[in-house]
């Protein structure tokens, strides 16, 4: 699946999910109703999966294509109901990941339990800085 990206320089393309079907050459939309509840077209934003849902975190958007600030929060997509949820983190006044772009996600979910996490990292000058929501 493939969320957001650009065609131009700087221009955001939609808020579309696109299916690539790796089997075949057909690509589908799923074109969830644009609502307060659904994210805002961004480039260079993570996208993973996890548990029969994407997660999307941060990325550049808007006229100045700055870092989208949602104050650590997560997008979540599920598929089956071709909606989008926004999940704050739990804890309001802990620390949160601010918005960022140009950086990597990866899940991992043990079978044996129903523990999963979502890591995201970035480089900031020398130092790396990996985010761990449980």
């Amino acid at each position: 699946m493939v969320f957001g990206g650009e065609l131009l320089p700087r221009q955001p393309v939609d808020s579309q999910v696109h299916v690539v079907q790796l089997t075949s050459t057909t690509i589908e939309t799923l074109s969830a109703p644009r609502t307060s509840s659904s994210p805002n077209p961004r480039v260079c934003a993570s996208l993973i999966t996890l548990q029969d849902k994407l997660y999307l975190f941060s990325g550049r958007g808007g006229l100045e294509m700055t870092p989208i600030e949602e104050k650590g929060a997560l997008w979540a997509y599920m598929p089956g109901d071709n909606t989008w949820e926004l999940i704050a983190p739990a804890a309001p006044s802990a620390p949160y990941p601010c918005g960022r772009s140009y950086h990597a996600a990866a899940s991992a979910s043990d079978d044996r339990s129903s523990s999963s996490n979502m890591v995201a990292s970035t480089a900031r000058s020398r130092e790396a800085l990996v985010l761990c929501w449980p």
